[in-house]
């Protein structure tokens, strides 16, 4: 059995600062297993005035990231759970934050799930 995740990139590295990739891989480990989903994911553009920061879970995530563009409908594809009532999945950069949409805090963060 394999025990972790090897992948190939196969999109154009990121540009510094503002893109986080072209087109890029995405990757999900399910945990206590060793099968992993992988499919394209689009570049993810940083809005004005933010770049990357490593989300915690508590922080509460800026209104600006509830909105469409960086809302992440696609929870089977990466095999994480349906997001309970109240709940939706956000991308930011490469990583994917479980945000309660009323409190805007994050409750799980899965890093690196784009790259």
């Amino acid at each position: 059995m394999i025990a972790g995740l090897i992948v190939d990139l196969i999109a154009v590295p990121a540009a510094p600062g503002r893109e986080c990739g072209r087109r890029r891989l995405l990757r999900r480990n399910s945990p206590g297993t060793a099968a992993a989903t992988t499919a394209i994911a689009d570049a993810f553009r940083y809005p004005p005035g933010y770049g990357y920061r490593r989300w915690g879970i508590g922080a509460v995530l800026p209104g600006l990231f509830f909105s469409p563009a960086y809302f992440w409908d696609d929870w089977r594809l990466l095999g994480v759970p349906q997001p309970r009532p109240g709940r939706r999945w956000v991308r930011y950069g490469p990583d994917l934050l479980l945000v309660n949409v009323r409190t805007r805090r994050v409750e799980d963060v899965i890093y690196g799930a784009f790259f």
